[in-house]
């Protein structure tokens, strides 16, 4: 994970995985969403976590896959 820099993979209920960025853990977090295939797009502006951060942006950048950045 270090090579990747990578600071943390969770799963959630659903079975999106979200592989959070060295230094972009916790508050402001940022990385990549891979949602289970032919899950529909995630909306980022100022959709609610399950853990009550808020997604403040997001992109697209392979199929079922968006980089992402929370509050």
């Amino acid at each position: 994970m270090r090579t990747a820099g990578v600071s943390a993979i969770a799963r959630d209920a659903e079975g999106a995985i979200r592989v959070v960025l060295r230094g972009a853990i916790g508050n402001n977090e940022a990385g990549l969403l891979f949602l289970p295939a032919g899950s529909p797009a995630p909306w980022f502006k100022g959709a609610k976590m399950p853990d009550g951060r808020r997604y403040i942006g997001g992109e697209r950048v392979a199929p079922d896959v968006y980089f992402y950045v929370t509050t």
